[in-house]
C-alpha cells in the first residue's frame, strides 16, 4: 500500500469511527492544532480540505443559483445580526465585559430578547390580520 492509500485508510477509519460514535468530531477537532505537518492524518485532512474548498468555488463561479442562495443567506444572517445590534443600542453595542463567561451570557440573552421581540411581532400581526379578516377589510386565510 502507497502513502497515499494509507493516508486514505487513516481518513476513512478516523469518518467511519465519528458516524459509529466511537470518536466525538469535536474531540477530533480539538486535537487537529496539536498534529504536526508531518502527519499522515493532518495532510490527508488538509488535502480533502482543499478539496472541498476548490469544489465550493467552482460551484460559486459556475451556478448563478447557488450564488443567489448564498447571497440571500448572508444578506439573512446580517439582517438577523444588525437586528441584535439595534437590540443593544443601550451599550452601544459594545461587549464591556471582559469574562468570558459573561460575553457569552450576554450573546445569549441578546438573542433570547431577540427571539421574543420576533414572536411578539408574529403574534401583534397575527391578532392584526384576524381582526381585519372578522371585520370583512381582508380575506381570511383557510386553515
Amino acid at each position: 500500500m502507497g502513502t497515499d492509500q494509507n493516508a486514505l485508510a487513516d481518513l476513512l477509519r478516523v469518518v467511519i469511527s465519528i458516524q459509529e460514535g466511537k470518536v466525538l468530531s469535536s474531540m477530533l477537532l480539538g486535537k487537529c492544532p496539536t498534529y504536526s505537518r508531518k502527519n499522515r492524518l493532518y495532510q490527508a485532512f488538509h488535502a480533502l480540505g482543499s478539496v472541498e474548498r476548490t469544489i465550493f468555488l467552482l460551484k460559486f463561479i459556475l451556478d448563478v443559483k447557488h450564488r443567489e442562495i448564498i447571497h440571500r443567506s448572508t444578506n439573512k444572517t446580517e439582517q438577523y445580526n444588525n437586528f441584535e445590534d439595534w437590540i443593544l443600542f443601550a451599550y452601544g453595542n459594545a461587549l464591556l465585559e471582559r469574562a468570558l463567561e459573561e460575553v457569552e451570557k450576554r450573546v445569549k440573552y441578546t438573542g433570547v430578547i431577540a427571539n421574543g421581540v420576533m414572536l411578539d411581532n408574529v403574534i401583534e400581526l397575527n391578532a392584526a390580520l384576524n381582526t381585519r379578516a372578522k371585520e370583512g377589510v381582508i380575506p381570511t386565510i383557510d386553515e
